[in-house]
């Protein structure tokens, strides 16, 4: 199996106060599925200023290919303001028509990331301007399982957007709030996730959906089978970047042919780990080693 993961969307700089880390799901995502496998292809575009300059240099240290990612002049990178509500749940002020609004890519990147890979990994927040999400769709088409993290930020979504991104995908990662939205949109009912899942699933084509419900853990959901697992979580510090983590886990699991239950278990832990440092990113790597172990050995 082709088992190299190809992540399209934001790279951007989350603000907190006078801090800025590195954000973006996409971009979360692929950061921690490289870690993990030791191979990842990551689809982005930054601006030609000193947040571009800083995000190109950050990704050449943790040997990310710089062949995906452009670099758009008189653009200016992304950036978010984020600030913590008293859950210490994120809130988010995103700055609009910014680099990665424009990804783009030759015919031939498009054939040697479909030959390389085995899973395409893409959001909504990416697909709010033509020229991006026109990038993103021109992968629907191909053999690759389609993972699609819904992450509906603000007002930078559509009903076509979705709907062609559900149609698209093979496997399905929202939160508990985003699948009530979307059953609101396609008046679906919402007695209980379950039953909205089946229904997504039996509408849409997908083969598996993950509904993360913060501290009180996650569902997921195959054709034929069903987990639910919550992690405890001790001396959280906050819950930034914890879905991309569950994210990551969920994709390299389902690449490797993993059952629904133990892939749920160790996203879980993994988001878990997340949720015990500051931002999406750890500094401590060992992290990954252990996972690593988990997803092959166990």
């Amino acid at each position: 199996m082709k088992n190299e993961i190809t992540s399209i969307g934001e790279i951007l700089f989350d603000i907190y106060g006078t801090q800025k880390n590195f954000g973006g799901a996409p971009f979360n995502f692929i950061f921690h599925a490289k870690k993990i496998t030791g191979k990842a292809n990551f689809v982005t575009a930054v601006g030609d200023d000193d947040n571009g300059e800083t995000i190109l240099e950050f990704l050449g240290q943790h040997d990310f290919s710089q062949e995906y990612i452009g670099v758009k002049k008189g653009l200016s990178t992304g950036t978010v303001m984020v600030k913590l509500n008293k859950l210490k749940v994120p809130e988010y002020h995103i700055k609009n028509n910014v680099a990665y609004d424009f990804i783009d890519l030759s015919e031939n990147q498009k054939s040697d990331l479909i030959k390389s890979s085995g899973l395409v990994y893409f959001g909504t927040l990416c697909q709010r301007n033509e020229v991006s999400r026109k990038t993103i769709n021109s992968f629907f088409n191909s053999d690759l399982i389609k993972f699609c993290d819904l992450n509906l930020r603000q007002a930078f979504y559509s009903e076509q957007i979705i709907t062609d991104s559900l149609q698209a995908a093979d496997i399905l990662k929202l939160n508990i709030d985003e699948m009530k939205m979307i059953c609101e949109i396609f008046n679906i009912d919402f007695t209980d996730s379950s039953t909205a899942a089946t229904e997504l699933m039996k509408r849409f084509e997908i083969s598996n959906i993950a509904v993360t419900k913060g501290e009180d853990g996650a569902e997921l959901y195959s054709n034929s089978e069903f987990d639910y697992y919550k992690s405890e979580v001790t001396n959280a510090v906050d819950t930034v970047g914890a879905g991309d983590a569950y994210s990551a886990v969920l994709a390299v699991g389902i690449l490797n042919g993993l059952k629904i239950n133990k892939i749920n278990r160790l996203a879980n832990q993994f988001a878990s780990e997340i949720c015990m440092v500051k931002g999406a990113l750890p500094q401590n790597e060992d992290v990954y080693k252990i996972f690593r172990e988990k997803l092959t050995n166990e």
